[in-house]
C-alpha cells in the first residue's frame, strides 16, 4: 500500500515539483565553496554522494523529469538509425569528425546551437540555449551527466551574479531585466557548453560547426555585397563625403558591419588553424576556401577596428603557434601596397582623423561616457540601451545621439560599475590561462592549433572593442561565451590528452 501512494506521488506535479526543489536545495548544499572548504575534497562531487543517487532514483520515477528522459531517449534511439543509414548525414557527420554517433550523445542539440547563433534569429538562438540549459540541468538531476565547476568557473558565475544585482538596483529595472536575463542565459549556456565538450572529438565537431556557420555568413555577406540581399544602409555607418557614396558595408545575418567582423575574426583564425592542422589535403582546401570566404567578407564590411584586430590576432597566433609567421609577416609588408586595394588603405589611414565624422561622433561619446563613469562606477546604472539613453542625455555633447558607449570596457563600467569590470577581466584571463598553462600536457596538433586561434581571436575582438561595444549583438554574446567554453573545454582535454591521437 505503501508503494502505491509513493508512486502516486513521484508522478504527481506536486511530487514531481517537490522532488526537484530538493535535490536542487542538496546541490546547492553540497557543491558550496563552505561545504567543500570545511567538509570535504573540492573534487568530490555530488553526483557521488548517496543522497544524490536516490534523489536520482526518485526523480527518475516523477512525471516531468521521467518524461524528459524517456523522450530523450526514444529520439536519441530513433535518430541512430537514421543516421547510419542515411549517405548524406554520415557524409555530412565526416567532416565534423565523427567516427560512431553513439559518442556524441548529449552534445547534438549544443552543436546545432553553436552552429545557429550567428545565422538564424535572435528570438530562435534563446530558445535553443533555454531548451540546451534545460535539457542540460534535467539530464544533472536524473544523475545522467556530472557538473564540472573550475575557477575560470567561479568567476563567470560571480558574474552572472553581478548581472542579476545590476537589475535589481537599475535606473529601469523593467529595461535591464530584458538584457540582464539573456546575457545571464547565456552564461548558463556557457556551463552547458563547458561541461558536455569533454573529448578532442566533441571539440572537433564544435570547431567544425563553427567553420560551416562562418562559410555561410560570409558568403551571405559577398552575396549582399554584389546582389544586394535584403541590404539597408545607414548614413552613420560610413562618412559618404570621405569615402564616397559608392562606398558600402555589408553586415550579412549580423544586423551590422562591426558586429559582423567581431565574429569574422574567429572564423579567419579557425580556418587558418586548420592549414596547420589537417594532414588530408581535401580538409585543407575546406578550411582554405572558408578562410578566402570570411576574409573577403571581411573586406566588406570596411571595419577599421576589426581589421586592426584581425593584424593583432594573426600576430597572436604567430606568437603562441609559429613564429616563423612573424618574420613572414615582416618580409611581406613592403609590398602589401601592390596588393591591397587603395579603399582599404583609405580605411585604415582615416584611423584617428578628426575630418571623420564617425571618429569625431566616437570621440564625444567616449568623452560623455568618462564623465558618467565618474558618478556611477562604484555599482552601475544597470544594463539595457534606454537606461543607457536616459542617464547618457545628461552628459552628452551637444545633440550626439547613442544608444551604447561605443567601448566594450567603458560599457561594462557603466552597466555594472567596477565588480562587472573586474569580473569580466578575470574571466578573460583566466580563459587564456586555460590555454597556455596547459600547453605543457600535449602537443597534439588540433588541440594547439585551436587554442592558438581561439585565444589569438579573441585578442583581436577585445582590441575591437575598445572601438565599438562588440555586446550590442545580443548573438555575439552568446557566440563569445561559446569561445570562451571551449577555450576552458580544450584546457581541460589537453590535461588529459595522451598525445595518442589518429591525424585528420
Amino acid at each position: 500500500m505503501l508503494t502505491f501512494y509513493l508512486n502516486i506521488y513521484r508522478n504527481s506535479i506536486i511530487g514531481s515539483a517537490l522532488t526537484w526543489l530538493t535535490a536542487f536545495i542538496m546541490r546547492l548544499w553540497h557543491g558550496s565553496l563552505f561545504r567543500r572548504l570545511f567538509f570535504g575534497d573540492w573534487n568530490i562531487g555530488f553526483e557521488r554522494t548517496i543522497e544524490f543517487k536516490y534523489l536520482a532514483k526518485l526523480a527518475d520515477g516523477s512525471a516531468i523529469l521521467g518524461f524528459v528522459n524517456r523522450a530523450e531517449n526514444r529520439l536519441y534511439d530513433l535518430f541512430c538509425p537514421l543516421y547510419e543509414g542515411s549517405f548524406f548525414l554520415r557524409l555530412a557527420g565526416g567532416f565534423f569528425g565523427v567516427k560512431d554517433i553513439r559518442d556524441y550523445r548529449g552534445i547534438l542539440l549544443v552543436l546545432l546551437t553553436v552552429i545557429c547563433i550567428p545565422i538564424l534569429p535572435t528570438m530562435v538562438t534563446l530558445a535553443l540555449c533555454c531548451l540546451s540549459v534545460g535539457l542540460f540541468a534535467c539530464r544533472f538531476l536524473l544523475g545522467r551527466t556530472a557538473f564540472k565547476f573550475g575557477t575560470a568557473d567561479f568567476f563567470i558565475a560571480l558574474l552572472a551574479v553581478v548581472i542579476f544585482i545590476s537589475i535589481l538596483i537599475s535606473y529601469i529595472p523593467s529595461v535591464s531585466a530584458r538584457m540582464g536575463l539573456v546575457y545571464i542565459l547565456f552564461i548558463l549556456f556557457y556551463f552547458v557548453v563547458r561541461n558536455l565538450v569533454d573529448t578532442r572529438a566533441k571539440l572537433f565537431a564544435v570547431v567544425s560547426g563553427i567553420l560551416v556557420s562562418g562559410f555561410v555568413v560570409s558568403f551571405l555577406g559577398i552575396l549582399q555585397e554584389h546582389i544586394g540581399l535584403n541590404f539597408v544602409m545607414t548614413e552613420a555607418w560610413i562618412d559618404t563625403d570621405m569615402f564616397g557614396e559608392a562606398t558600402t558595408r555589408v553586415y550579412s545575418t549580423l544586423a551590422n558591419p562591426n558586429m559582423l567582423a567581431a565574429y569574422l575574426i574567429f572564423v579567419m583564425l579557425l580556418a587558418f588553424a586548420g592549414l596547420y592542422y589537417f594532414e588530408n589535403y581535401f580538409y585543407k582546401f575546406v578550411s582554405l576556401g572558408i578562410f578566402a570566404t570570411a576574409a573577403l567578407c571581411m573586406i566588406y564590411t570596411h571595419s577599421r577596428g576589426a581589421w586592426l584586430g584581425l593584424i593583432l590576432a594573426f600576430g597572436l597566433y604567430a606568437l603562441f603557434k609559429d613564429r616563423r609567421l612573424i618574420w613572414l609577416g615582416v618580409l611581406a609588408l613592403p609590398f602589401l601596397p601592390f596588393f591591397v586595394p587603395e579603399t582599404i588603405w583609405e580605411r585604415l589611414l582615416s584611423v584617428g582623423n578628426l575630418e571623420d565624422t564617425s571618429t569625431t561622433y566616437r570621440l564625444y561619446i567616449w568623452l560623455a561616457s568618462l564623465s558618467m563613469i565618474q558618478d556611477f562606477w562604484p555599482i552601475g546604472i544597470g544594463p539595457g540601451t534606454r537606461v543607457f539613453v536616459f542617464i547618457y542625455q545628461k552628459y552628452a555633447f551637444s545633440t550626439i545621439y547613442a544608444p551604447h558607449s561605443h567601448n566594450l570596457f567603458l560599457q561594462l563600467l557603466i552597466d555594472y560599475g567596477i565588480s562587472g569590470l573586474l569580473l569580466f577581466s578575470a574571466a578573460i584571463f583566466m580563459f587564456y590561462r586555460a590555454y597556455l598553462s596547459n600547453l605543457k600536457h600535449t602537443k597534439e596538433s588540433f588541440l594547439t592549433a585551436a587554442g592558438a586561434a581561439i585565444c589569438a581571436g579573441m585578442g583581436g575582438y577585445l582590441l575591437q572593442g575598445m572601438t565599438d561595444h562588440v555586446w550590442y549583438n545580443y548573438r555575439l554574446v552568446a557566440f563569445f561565451w561559446v569561445m570562451i567554453a571551449i577555450a576552458v573545454a580544450l584546457g581541460q582535454v589537453m590535461k588529459g590528452d595522451n598525445n595518442n591521437v589518429e591525424k585528420v
